[in-house]
């Protein structure tokens, strides 16, 4: 996933998740984990690009948990799609970076 540091929790799990950046506390990983997911979270300080995310969804993934510094417009929730995801989840207060009106016509909650 390029030069980028990623952590992976439960790296045999049934479905891959991807977590944007570090998030506070550990419920949210140990739910996710209970559930069969394997989580891969992006351990770098810098805020993810476009390309960078696009790069990390080309294994495969069933949901992001993404952040309000990054563009979830039509193209990259296209790429989330393609790679198989049902879910895009916005971990923020509001959604300006959220192209809402792509995510329903692609069926991503």
């Amino acid at each position: 996933m390029g030069s980028l540091h990623w952590r992976t929790v439960n790296p045999h799990g049934r479905r891959r998740v991807l977590v944007t950046k570090e998030l506070p506390g550990t419920r949210w990983l140990q739910l996710l984990t209970a559930d069969d997911c394997r989580v891969d979270v992006c351990a770098s300080p810098s805020t993810l690009t476009a390309s960078d995310i696009r790069a990390a969804l080309a294994g495969g993934c069933a949901a992001v948990l993404g952040q309000l510094t990054e563009p979830w417009n039509a193209d990259l929730l296209r790429a989330l799609k393609d790679a198989g995801g049902g879910v895009y989840a916005n971990y923020a207060v509001g959604f300006d970076n959220v192209d809402v009106e792509a995510a329903t016509r692609l069926g991503l909650p």
